[in-house]
């Protein structure tokens, strides 16, 4: 993920966390932001597979 990505990602998650004023809400934000992130890296990787043997490689790695 490049760098002005990440800050604005971060930036928009400590916006909502401002907004929030529960540790349900905190923790719900959390798992949002984590599945989010995951996400966007996974998308990230992938970008630069070639061939299906690789990428499943590459969701072995990721997973453990």
């Amino acid at each position: 993920m490049e760098l002005e990505q990440a800050f604005r990602l971060s930036d928009f998650y400590i916006q909502k966390l401002d907004d929030l004023h529960t540790a349900q809400e905190v923790q719900n934000l959390h798992e949002e932001m984590v599945i989010d992130y995951t996400g966007r890296m996974r998308r990230e990787i992938r970008k630069d597979v070639i061939s299906k043997h690789v990428s499943d490689c590459k969701d072995i790695s990721i997973a453990t």
